[in-house]
């Protein structure tokens, strides 16, 4: 005797519901595809993260206050990450992760922001499909 391992749907057939699995999976890694080449096509046409990377300069910029101010606290008054007053034209987008969250970005600050840009939209592309299996 064998024993089906697909549980059965509402009409009871085993088979029926190997066809939904199946169509479900191919209608998902279709959507995901057609995700994947939009964003490639933003990415590669300079929109995207490239074009207007508010975020992505809020953190380098946090890298380069660790690098370069000193000191980084001091108890009389704000903390250069957290006095900050954001970006040129974006102001009121601060750092708002815990200190220990910037030596990363300090890493990164070596960087411009156009390669680190780049670097971004790369893991990006690949974090989603890793991300969805």
């Amino acid at each position: 005797m064998t024993v089906s391992r697909r549980v059965p749907d509402a009409s009871g057939s085993p088979a029926r519901a190997g066809r939904l699995e199946a169509w479900l999976l191919g209608a998902g890694l279709v959507g995901m595809g057609l995700v994947l080449v939009w964003y490639a096509h933003l990415a590669l046409t300079g929109q995207g993260i490239r074009a207007f990377p508010v975020d992505l300069n809020v953190y380098r910029d946090a890298g380069l206050i660790v690098r370069h101010v000193r000191p980084f606290y001091k108890a009389s008054r704000k903390t250069p990450l957290y006095g900050w007053p954001g970006p040129p034209h974006y102001r009121g987008l601060r750092f708002t992760y815990p200190p220990f969250a910037a030596l990363p970005f300090a890493l990164m600050s070596h960087l411009r922001l156009v390669t680190l840009g780049d670097w971004f939209t790369a893991a990006d592309m690949l974090a989603v499909p890793t991300a969805i299996w």
